[in-house]
């Protein structure tokens, strides 16, 4: 046991993740998210004494060796400061062969640092039928407790690439637009959303780093800059905020979305 939970603490730091290929879930809605998509956990850990009922339902539907914690030593690998009494350990999901092969809608992540908003962008990203996320160098670890919480399971829903990670190109969007791949970017400044045309069938939407937008070789690389019109007096919106406006635009004449819910398109 004292085993089983020092390498579930291990997991709270990224740089252990990235060398396991492993992540921590917490939390039932998350943790229900991946089973329902055919991810099954390596272990888990319950603390009997803070679950809820339909916790421990949830914890006898998962077939690996299920850990009994007491609450200081939950509250170890937890990251919320009331958690529901239940921490699954998962392999990180591995990118498909050939993830641009089908069209669809992705989202790109260019230096987005806040796990709360690049969790929040990829929920939307599944709620609208995108296919994937693909997170350029800079961003936020995806597979971070805080990410996948914000997520509330969408990261397993669609496929997740990070550049330069192990099955992925180095320079993924050079990969995207050899597959017929066309980028918009969202810009201050850009087109009206909705004075757009339909996106094309294999369409990328990149958003930028909270305080300094796309980085210059994305924007070079992207065929329209697009963004949310404003009528009131506030200066901007967050990343998250316009990013969810745009999606939902854009999702409207996505051709070859994802499909039926539950598994990502292949």
């Amino acid at each position: 046991m004292s085993t089983a939970l020092t390498r579930a603490r291990r997991l709270r730091k990224a740089s252990h993740r990235r060398q396991s290929g492993r992540l921590l879930a917490e939390g039932a809605h998350v943790i229900a998210e991946a089973l329902a998509t055919g991810h099954a956990p390596l272990e888990a850990f319950i603390c009997r004494a803070e679950a809820t009922d339909e916790v421990r339902a949830l914890a006898a539907r998962i077939a690996a060796p299920l850990h009994d914690l007491l609450p200081r030593e939950l509250a170890e690998i937890a990251d919320t400061r009331t958690p529901q009494g239940l921490v699954a350990v998962f392999s990180e999901p591995p990118p498909p062969p050939a993830p641009f092969s089908r069209p669809g809608l992705w989202l790109v992540l260019d230096r987005v640092r806040d796990p709360g908003n690049a969790g929040t962008l990829l929920r939307a990203g599944e709620a609208f039928g995108a296919r994937g996320v693909i997170a350029l160098h800079g961003s936020v670890d995806l597979w971070s407790p805080k990410a996948l919480r914000a997520g509330q399971g969408a990261h397993f829903h669609q496929h997740v690439l990070v550049a330069g990670a192990a099955g992925v190109d180095e320079d993924v969007l050079a990969a995207f637009h050899g597959a017929g791949g066309e980028v918009w970017a969202a810009q201050t400044g850009g087109e009206d959303i909705y004075d757009a045309p339909p996106p094309p069938a294999l369409c990328a939407l990149a958003v930028g780093n909270e305080a300094e937008g796309l980085d210059d070789h994305v924007l070079a690389a992207a065929g329209r800059r697009v963004a949310v019109p404003q009528r009131g007096r506030t200066e901007s919106l967050n990343v998250a905020m316009a990013g969810v406006v745009l999606l939902s635009w854009l999702a409207r004449g996505a051709r070859g979305a994802r499909g039926a819910r539950g598994a990502p398109g292949r």
